[in-house]
């Protein structure tokens, strides 16, 4: 996924997904992302210099009795 956005643009980003995620920056001007993000959680990010920025994310493990039986593969959101 590309999106090309102004300086000072404000994105969010929402877990909708039932296995937590840490969201990670592999590119750019330092964004001080937080912790991982629960199903519903938010994370939001100012883009205040210009740059080409790179996110991915991870899935957080959380053991075996937190592991919902799921079809089909994994996503990863690559930005």
């Amino acid at each position: 996924m590309t999106v090309t956005l102004k300086r000072g643009t404000r994105l969010t980003i929402t877990d909708m997904d039932i296995d937590p995620h840490q969201l990670l920056q592999t590119a750019g001007p330092r964004l001080g992302l937080h912790g991982h993000m629960m199903m519903g959680g938010v994370e939001s990010m100012v883009f205040k210099q210009a740059g080409l920025y790179q996110l991915t994310t991870k899935t957080v493990e959380m053991g075996p009795m937190m592991n919902p039986k799921t079809v089909g593969p994994d996503n990863k959101l690559r930005l």
